[in-house]
């Protein structure tokens, strides 16, 4: 998701530091999937692809493509917006260190919240104890450990030259590999979950750093940025072909509908890619809605966690049970209202130190 550092509408500087570009299709992108992430946790999407499989019978259906190929890759593009902008301007140890305390401090703080929340069972040893801190406390904040990681990953690699450099993108494609080939030994995704492993997203520094000398030009070169796109697409198409094809047999598949893994894959990172760059296209500056919400993306998605399955149960009580197919849609609509609102606040009393 957005960090705290990138909050703002997406914007960057050029290297003489002269002219500031911005780029509101950042802002329509971060609404788009915080909309979608929130979708996914209240099973939008699975419960129409249950709802479909109980029509036309079992196997996987166009909602179960539409949620891994589709809804699955909003925390990678997320991901990869937060990293390219941290990549603009040149990555040293100064700008590296800055974001790390200001990703620190999220992290502390939310996580420690969530585990006040929710009370989480820790596994023992010490596998228990790392599995927990890489999950943010739970699941809702893993996003924060993977940024905290990728932050990392990318600064390190930005500190190589040359052939070095390419090691390291290797290095990089190799770590995701080798997630992709142990989730997916023995169908082992759908024992457990594993969306949250920081290794998923080992490719998106590589593409943010590959990216970020080119942004201008893609901005200003229209037929470049489609090219670009157009291949992205396509290894993205190849690779989900493959994928689907080693997917699980039906028999392993309860209500979440794990057909294939939902983040240890390769085709999302190739559609984030394309995503992130057809968006730098985006010349239309959003509304005020937009804008409202895309400046609360991030506290909007750290506080939906505590509250929306409460906010759909208000909804349920006020639709008396009319409109079934209405609640959820409605739950999330007023999930985004009241937790903007509360990220306003929040903010408001931060700045004024009542907290």
């Amino acid at each position: 998701m957005p960090t705290a550092s990138h909050s703002n509408p997406a914007s960057f500087n050029e290297s003489q530091g002269s002219k500031r570009l911005y780029l509101p299709g950042f802002d329509y992108m971060r609404v788009f999937f915080m909309v979608s992430v929130i979708a996914g946790h209240v099973n939008l999407i699975t419960g129409l692809a249950a709802k479909r499989a109980g029509e036309i019978g079992p196997g996987p259906n166009f909602w179960d493509h539409f949620y891994f190929d589709v809804q699955s890759t909003a925390v990678p593009s997320f991901i990869l917006i937060s990293t390219l902008l941290f990549c603009v301007k040149p990555v040293t140890w100064e700008s590296t260190l800055k974001r790390l305390t200001k990703l620190g401090y999220l992290y502390i703080f939310w996580a420690s919240a969530w585990i006040v929340h929710s009370k989480p069972i820790l596994k023992p040893g010490v596998l228990g104890l790392i599995e927990l801190i890489l999950r943010g406390g739970g699941w809702l904040f893993y996003f924060i450990a993977v940024l905290i990681l990728m932050t990392l990953l990318t600064a390190g690699i930005s500190a190589l030259k040359g052939r070095w450099r390419v090691l390291g993108y290797a290095a990089s494609l190799g770590m995701l590999l080798a997630t992709v080939l142990w989730v997916s030994h023995d169908h082992h995704w759908t024992k457990g979950s594993y969306y949250w492993v920081p290794t998923c997203f080992a490719l998106l520094p590589c593409f943010a750093l590959w990216l970020a000398p080119r942004m201008e030009s893609l901005i200003e070169d229209r037929a470049s940025r489609l090219r670009l796109a157009a291949g992205l697409l396509a290894c993205g198409v190849v690779a989900a072909l493959v994928e689907w094809h080693f997917s699980a047999p039906g028999s392993l598949i309860d209500e979440s509908r794990k057909w294939v893994p939902k983040h240890a894959r390769f085709s999302i990172h190739f559609d984030a890619a394309m995503i992130v760059v057809l968006s730098l296209g985006i010349r239309c500056k959003p509304g005020w809605i937009v804008s409202f919400l895309a400046r609360n993306a991030l506290g909007i998605y750290c506080l939906h966690g505590f509250i929306v399955g409460g906010v759909v149960k208000g909804v349920g009580l006020v639709l008396g049970g009319r409109f079934p197919a209405l609640l959820l849609p409605l739950g999330i609509v007023a999930t985004v209202c009241v937790c903007s609102l509360g990220a306003e606040f929040l903010r408001r009393a931060f700045r004024e130190r009542l907290v």
